[in-house]
């Protein structure tokens, strides 16, 4: 079976659509006006909604799309984004060259949709930043081995089967190596290689139940066979591939699941007496989540007081990847408070920002000229053209890093703001205007992280995308550097406690009221 339009679109939301789209935000962990957020949008709409040309008819002319589109990459990267001028991580500038050279050497195995798919989601994938990407709305063969995989403890663990093969493994079955070698092996030898980010939980999630899908004529090899474990059984069976079931939507949600798990659902709830449960899953301002952050703030506005003096906040930013900068201190200082937002505003970060002055992106910029902070950065970017600067720098001129927010939380011993305990809830896809959140969340006393470590990210920021020669794919990058947000590179949160079960929404809600309920009971 191949891929439908829905699947490609959970695909990019599974592997790794979660963090694909928080990749779609400008600075991270920025919590001042001085970089506004782009109306990319329309850029995600322009690269989901236009129909891709007809597909190359032999290998030679996918070979041929792959090249030319390898090389598209490298120069738009050089052209468009900070990387020749980056200073401070030097290892782009080196997998520019680097990873183009070894792309484009592997060229000659192309030979399908797949193939080309893979070969350059394996160049831009290889930078380590959620902020570049690849789209690609190519018809794509996929299979399945009759049931779906999770990492769960540590552990690869079937969590859906289909119920009519008697011959697969029972839901629950632990699956300790699979053609002769451990599933870590395997995960790093054929899929790291390829895509996903090996530093961070949903990264390694993403990759195990990526290896039990076949994305048939793909770079990453499908399994043959496996060992398997359930109860006291233990055996050996080889994977009988076929095609996904229909209708086809239902698998797509049970992959978001097993990769990514349930994400939180918006609004604000009681399940327990005394105990709030604030559903934050996406800060992304659009059409469609607009009413719903909305009426979440609208309902925060009247019951904040309430959720204070209560026993316990939890705040469920599952499948949260970011969005507008403007909302996390928005939302922030409805639930904390100003002085928990004013702490990080006066702290000095996210005060410099480099944009990379080109044509394309001045045009880009441009476009968005109905915003007057937007039509400001357009004239500042067709100054340096003119004057031929390679970037225009926002802010402040002093572009010293900094780093370690993540290890400056307030001590244990400090009393929280109000009666309630803060649980933040997290399945590892927090990144970008997430962790802008977080970044305030954290700093406020008695804060507890818990269900998985967040994301991570950089300071490349403001993405805008191209479609690429072939008009197979487009490509998804940075314009733009941000200096001194209080976070390093790919500097992640760790859990204080970690969940380590199946990550289905009851499954996780029951997990976190146990938690909730049992600490809120120990007097402080």
């Amino acid at each position: 079976m191949r891929i439908s339009k829905i699947g490609t679109r959970v695909l990019l939301r599974l592997f790794p659509a979660l963090v694909l789209l928080a990749a779609l935000t400008p600075a991270c962990g920025q919590t001042t006006p001085e970089v506004i957020q782009l109306n990319v949008q329309k850029t995600v709409e322009a690269v989901t909604n236009v129909p891709p040309p007809p597909p190359p008819l032999t290998h030679e002319a996918w070979q041929a799309a792959a090249r030319q589109d390898l090389a598209a990459i490298q120069y738009s990267v050089a052209l468009n984004t900070m990387i020749m001028f980056d200073e401070v991580n030097p290892s782009y500038r080196a997998w520019l060259a680097e990873g183009y050279k070894i792309a484009t050497g592997r060229a000659k195995e192309v030979d399908g949709p797949n193939s080309y798919h893979d070969l350059l989601t394996s160049y831009v994938d290889g930078f380590r930043d959620p902020h570049f990407f690849l789209n690609s709305g190519i018809d794509r063969p996929v299979e399945w081995p009759g049931f779906l995989v999770s990492w769960v403890n540590n552990k690869a663990v079937v969590i859906f089967g289909d119920a009519a093969d008697k011959n697969l493994p029972p839901v629950g079955s632990v699956i300790s190596a699979c053609d002769g070698e451990a599933i870590e092996t395997l995960v790093t030898k054929r899929v790291f290689p390829i895509t996903y980010d090996p530093r961070t939980v949903f990264g390694q999630r993403q990759a195990v139940s990526r290896l039990f899908l076949d994305l048939k004529g793909g770079l990453i090899p499908a399994i043959k066979a496996c060992d398997f474990q359930h109860g006291e059984s233990r055996w050996s069976g080889t994977l009988s591939w076929r095609s996904i079931p229909e209708p086809s939507e239902d698998f797509w949600s049970r992959t978001v699941i097993a990769s990514a798990g349930t994400p939180a659902q918006f609004g604000v709830t009681f399940p327990v007496e005394g105990v709030a449960w604030i559903g934050l899953p996406t800060f992304f301002d659009n059409p469609m989540t607009q009413p719903k952050l909305k009426a979440l703030f609208d309902q925060l506005s009247t019951t904040t007081e309430k959720m204070q003096n209560g026993r316990a906040i939890v705040i469920d930013l599952r499948g949260n990847s970011g969005g507008d900068l403007e909302l996390p201190a928005k939302f922030a200082e409805a639930i904390f408070g100003w002085p928990a937002v004013r702490r990080m505003v006066n702290s000095g970060m996210g005060t410099s920002t480099d944009w990379r002055a080109s044509p394309e992106n001045q045009a880009y910029v441009q476009s968005l000229s109905q915003n007057p902070r937007m039509r400001d950065i357009a004239q500042r970017l067709a100054l340096a053209l003119t004057q031929s600067e390679p970037y225009w720098r926002e802010g402040r001129q002093n572009t010293s890093e900094t780093s370690g927010l993540t290890e400056r939380r307030p001590l244990a011993s400090r009393r929280s703001p109000f009666p309630a305990r803060i649980y933040l809830l997290s399945d590892g896809t927090c990144i970008s205007a997430c962790l802008a959140f977080v970044d305030i969340a954290l700093q406020v006393p008695g804060t507890r992280l818990i269900g998985a470590d967040t994301g991570g990210d950089t300071g490349y920021t403001s993405v805008r995308s191209e479609t690429l020669p072939s008009g197979l794919a487009q490509l998804s990058f940075p314009m733009t550097f941000v200096h001194k947000r209080g976070r390093g590179s790919m500097e992640i949160y760790k859990a204080d406690v970690a969940y380590t079960g199946v990550r289905d929404d009851q499954s996780v809600r029951r997990w976190t009221l146990n938690l909730v309920i049992r600490e809120s009971a120990v007097s402080p």
